[in-house]
């Protein structure tokens, strides 16, 4: 793949959960190492394990909701060089206001690494290593805390064995002065509690966040696509017979129209091909045709700044896509065309006279708007391929 992040709305970018999961390992390992002794700081715990998930979501989706949707994702999208903002797909996520929220997603799958990780980790220590869980406070003394751990504990209250106990918060109290403890063996009976903590608060509700973000998106974009590929179904009147496989030809255009001179035609030559498409057409200056057919004109070939590309594909009106005949069709124009509905003319011009299209390169156009639907190749009956 040639963008580092894959842009569909459900996929999810490796490259940010394997960021969250070195994230979690790491943290993890170093609170669970702890000093020398082994002894491990519980209220350390506490913050990798509940603060940090649940302000994590807060800030996630407060920020996505009524800010700019300030996430790693955002974060690392935001480095140069990592993904085009101009890019067809980004758009398309802008377009159906995804954008954020896709972000928000793959942040949160990035935050269940980061659990995940955290949690094998803690296990992991647990199995090879003695960890002593002990606690600290200058100003705080077990009856201020207990009360607090008991609220942290209260989504699990069936779990007795996993629930902080008094007698066991107050043995495990630590001071820089002391030698010893009451009974070393209680310091490791917290592992519970910890577990316990991890499985609600850094992995559940994560996991709530993410499994709705994903069902979301996933109802909004196929809701949105399918109502727009509705309303965007054209139907031309006068249509040239093709070869199978090949789109068919329609020779008039139906009004009103967004012009999109991707292959930069002369404006000269494009009211030349559509006059003699109308009747009294002789009678109307240029400027007169092209009003009469254009509601707006737009630009969105490679030149375009990114601005320009955003408002051209988030264009709901029908277009009328210029292009060269003689240069085959790109990828980036069909990525382009992806996200829109009209007729796509492609032409051929010398100097400041038009020319005839060659059968070749027409055949070719035609077989790119087969794959296509909501498109229709416009071609005037004069510059036609000569038998």
């Amino acid at each position: 793949m040639n963008n580092t992040f894959d842009l569909h709305p459900l996929k999810l970018s490796w490259l940010i959960v394997s960021i969250g999961a070195s994230l979690g390992f790491i943290l993890s390992w170093g609170s669970l190492t702890g000093d020398a002794q082994g002894r491990v700081n519980l209220f350390h715990l506490l913050v990798v394990y509940m603060l940090i998930p649940i302000l994590s979501i807060i800030v996630s989706l407060g920020s996505a909701l009524f800010g700019k949707g300030l996430n790693l994702a955002g974060l690392l999208y935001a480095i140069p060089g990592l993904q085009r903002k101009s890019s067809p797909q980004w758009v398309k996520l802008r377009q159906y206001h995804l954008d954020k929220f896709w972000l928000l997603m793959q942040s949160q799958a990035a935050a269940l690494a980061f659990s995940i990780a955290s949690l094998l980790t803690f296990v992991f220590l647990l199995l090879v290593t003695d960890i002593n869980f002990i606690w600290r406070s200058t100003l705080l003394d077990a009856t201020d805390i207990f009360p607090f751990l008991q609220w942290i504990a209260k989504p699990w209250y069936f779990w007795q064995q996993a629930q902080p106990d008094f007698t066991l918060l107050t043995q495990t109290q630590d001071s820089r002065l002391l030698e010893t403890h009451n009974v070393a063996s209680n310091l490791g009976l917290w592992w519970k509690f910890i577990l316990a903590t991890q499985l609600f608060y850094s992995l559940f509700l994560r996991s709530i966040v993410f499994v709705s973000l994903r069902v979301w998106i996933h109802l909004t974009y196929e809701n949105d696509f399918e109502i727009k590929l509705q309303k965007r179904q054209i139907k031309p009147d006068i249509r040239e017979p093709a070869s199978p496989n090949q789109s068919i030809i329609t020779h008039q255009l139906i009004p009103p129209l967004v012009l999109n001179n991707w292959g930069q035609v002369p404006r000269k030559l494009i009211s030349q091909n559509l006059r003699s498409t109308q009747a009294d057409a002789e009678n109307l200056s240029d400027e007169d045709l092209m009003t009469r057919y254009f509601i707006d004109e737009m630009i969105s070939d490679p030149t375009a700044t990114e601005a320009q590309q955003y408002n051209t594909i988030s264009c709901t009106q029908k277009q009328l896509v210029l292009t060269r005949a003689w240069e085959p069709p790109l990828g980036e124009l069909e990525d382009f065309l992806k996200l829109g509905c009209g007729y796509l003319c492609p032409m051929d011009w010398q100097g400041e006279q038009l020319q005839s299209l060659k059968q070749s390169d027409l055949e070719e156009w035609q077989r790119l708007l087969e794959q296509l639907p909501n498109w229709t190749l416009f071609v005037n009956k004069e510059y036609l391929p000569h038998e």
